[in-house]
Protein backbone atom coordinates (compact mmCIF):
# COMPACT_ATOMS: atom_id res chain seq x y z
CA UNK A 1 0.00 0.00 0.00
CA UNK A 2 1.17 3.57 -1.17
CA UNK A 3 -0.88 5.53 1.85
CA UNK A 4 -1.93 7.81 -1.37
CA UNK A 5 -5.24 9.85 -0.99
CA UNK A 6 -6.72 11.26 -3.81
CA UNK A 7 -8.69 14.13 -3.10
CA UNK A 8 -10.99 16.05 -5.49
CA UNK A 9 -12.25 18.84 -3.88
CA UNK A 10 -12.58 22.75 -5.47
CA UNK A 11 -12.82 24.63 -2.11
CA UNK A 12 -9.62 25.63 -1.61
CA UNK A 13 -9.57 26.33 2.40
CA UNK A 14 -11.49 22.75 2.65
CA UNK A 15 -8.80 20.97 0.78
CA UNK A 16 -5.69 22.91 2.63
CA UNK A 17 -7.49 21.60 6.17
CA UNK A 18 -7.76 18.28 5.16
CA UNK A 19 -4.85 17.88 3.57
CA UNK A 20 -3.18 18.64 6.41
CA UNK A 21 -4.99 16.70 8.84
CA UNK A 22 -4.26 13.84 6.31
CA UNK A 23 -0.62 14.18 6.30
CA UNK A 24 -0.48 14.34 9.78
CA UNK A 25 -2.04 11.41 10.08
CA UNK A 26 0.51 9.51 7.44
CA UNK A 27 -1.22 9.67 4.19
CA UNK A 28 0.20 11.36 0.91
CA UNK A 29 -2.29 13.57 -0.27
CA UNK A 30 -2.74 14.23 -3.82
CA UNK A 31 -5.49 16.94 -4.79
CA UNK A 32 -7.08 18.78 -7.45
CA UNK A 33 -9.58 20.81 -8.40
CA UNK A 34 -12.07 19.73 -11.19
CA UNK A 35 -13.19 16.84 -13.55
CA UNK A 36 -10.77 16.88 -16.44
CA UNK A 37 -7.36 17.09 -13.90
CA UNK A 38 -8.79 14.47 -11.41
CA UNK A 39 -9.59 12.04 -15.08
CA UNK A 40 -5.53 12.87 -15.72
CA UNK A 41 -4.21 12.45 -12.13
CA UNK A 42 -5.87 9.15 -10.85
CA UNK A 43 -4.51 7.28 -13.43
CA UNK A 44 -0.54 8.83 -12.49
CA UNK A 45 -0.96 8.43 -9.11
CA UNK A 46 -2.88 5.47 -8.72
CA UNK A 47 -4.40 5.97 -5.47
CA UNK A 48 -5.14 3.86 -2.49
CA UNK A 49 -8.72 5.58 -1.76
CA UNK A 50 -10.54 8.41 -3.11
CA UNK A 51 -12.37 11.72 -1.19
CA UNK A 52 -15.07 12.92 -3.65
CA UNK A 53 -17.02 15.94 -3.65
CA UNK A 54 -19.78 16.38 -5.75
CA UNK A 55 -19.90 19.76 -6.51
CA UNK A 56 -16.93 20.81 -8.76
CA UNK A 57 -16.41 24.13 -10.52
CA UNK A 58 -16.50 22.96 -14.27
CA UNK A 59 -19.54 21.55 -16.07
CA UNK A 60 -19.39 17.71 -15.05
CA UNK A 61 -19.50 16.58 -10.95
CA UNK A 62 -18.36 14.46 -8.55
CA UNK A 63 -21.28 11.87 -9.52
CA UNK A 64 -19.82 12.24 -13.43
CA UNK A 65 -16.20 11.47 -11.94
CA UNK A 66 -17.76 8.50 -9.63
CA UNK A 67 -19.63 6.47 -12.42
CA UNK A 68 -16.52 7.06 -14.75
CA UNK A 69 -13.90 5.57 -12.04
CA UNK A 70 -16.26 2.69 -11.36
CA UNK A 71 -16.07 1.80 -15.37
CA UNK A 72 -11.83 1.69 -15.14
CA UNK A 73 -10.86 -2.04 -14.17
CA UNK A 74 -8.12 -0.93 -11.80
CA UNK A 75 -10.74 1.61 -9.78
CA UNK A 76 -13.64 -0.09 -10.05
CA UNK A 77 -12.87 -1.22 -6.46
CA UNK A 78 -10.82 1.43 -5.00
CA UNK A 79 -12.32 2.85 -1.83
CA UNK A 80 -14.46 6.35 -2.24
CA UNK A 81 -15.55 8.58 0.16
CA UNK A 82 -17.97 11.85 -0.87
CA UNK A 83 -18.17 14.59 1.36
CA UNK A 84 -20.15 17.02 0.07
CA UNK A 85 -23.02 19.22 1.39
CA UNK A 86 -25.62 17.75 -0.94
CA UNK A 87 -27.39 15.75 1.36
CA UNK A 88 -27.64 12.89 -1.03
CA UNK A 89 -25.68 9.54 1.16
CA UNK A 90 -28.31 6.93 -0.43
CA UNK A 91 -27.91 7.96 -4.01
CA UNK A 92 -24.44 8.16 -3.20
CA UNK A 93 -23.89 4.51 -1.75
CA UNK A 94 -25.99 3.08 -4.55
CA UNK A 95 -24.03 4.94 -7.47
CA UNK A 96 -20.73 2.88 -5.69
CA UNK A 97 -19.44 4.91 -2.90
CA UNK A 98 -18.38 3.18 -0.05
CA UNK A 99 -18.89 5.62 2.34
CA UNK A 100 -20.50 9.52 3.01
CA UNK A 101 -20.65 12.47 5.31
CA UNK A 102 -22.28 15.65 4.60
CA UNK A 103 -20.20 18.81 5.02
CA UNK A 104 -19.58 20.40 6.88
CA UNK A 105 -17.52 18.05 8.97
CA UNK A 106 -14.16 17.70 10.77
CA UNK A 107 -11.10 16.26 9.35
CA UNK A 108 -10.86 14.01 11.68
CA UNK A 109 -14.12 12.64 11.07
CA UNK A 110 -12.85 12.00 7.59
CA UNK A 111 -9.33 10.84 8.62
CA UNK A 112 -11.85 8.15 10.79
CA UNK A 113 -14.28 7.18 7.98
CA UNK A 114 -11.41 6.91 5.34
CA UNK A 115 -9.26 4.94 8.04
CA UNK A 116 -12.40 2.49 8.53
CA UNK A 117 -13.42 2.08 5.09
CA UNK A 118 -9.67 1.29 4.28
CA UNK A 119 -9.48 -1.15 6.87
CA UNK A 120 -12.78 -2.56 6.09
CA UNK A 121 -12.24 -2.64 2.01
CA UNK A 122 -11.38 -6.40 0.85
CA UNK A 123 -10.74 -6.42 -3.13
CA UNK A 124 -12.65 -8.75 -4.99
CA UNK A 125 -10.91 -12.62 -5.47
CA UNK A 126 -10.79 -13.42 -9.26
CA UNK A 127 -12.41 -16.12 -10.71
Amino acid sequence: MTNTIFLVEDDLPTCVLWERHLNYHGWQVESVHDFEAAQEAITQYQPDALILDLILRDHQSGWDLLALLRTWNWTRYVPVLIVSALNEARRALSSGADGFLLKPCSPSKVVDVLENLLATHRQPTPT
